[in-house]
């Protein structure tokens, strides 16, 4: 395979990954239960009935909408722009940032 092709199918699955982090992020502000988070996922069934369901469904919501954006800004890279790169790296540090104070906030809030 050649360099092109192989770009073209990264491209590809960058923009799978946008449209799969922004449908999380949408039905997670919707109010569905998206329970995508490791404080949720790693608590037991008596700590779950405990959890702030509405801020955990919050915190997972702004993650995943991050984490769309930071795929879509490293796809345009590629398909518009190489300025893009410097949105892309700023938006992965946010979206690490986030990630972590967000879980440490809500480990401290339980």
């Amino acid at each position: 395979m050649n360099f092109i092709v192989i770009m073209k199918f990264y491209v590809i699955g960058l923009l799978v990954i946008t449209v799969i982090s922004l449908t999380f992020s949408i039905l997670a502000f919707s109010g569905k239960n998206m329970f995508l988070s490791s404080a949720y996922i790693k608590a037991t069934a008596e700590e779950r009935e405990k959890l702030n369901k509405k801020a955990l469904r919050k915190q997972t919501a702004i993650f995943f909408l991050l984490l769309a954006i930071t795929t879509l800004s490293n796809a345009l890279v590629f398909l518009v722009s190489a300025l893009f790169r410097y949105i892309h790296f700023a938006m992965l540090v946010v979206t690490i940032v986030y990630y972590v104070v967000s879980n440490k906030k809500f480990k401290n809030n339980k």
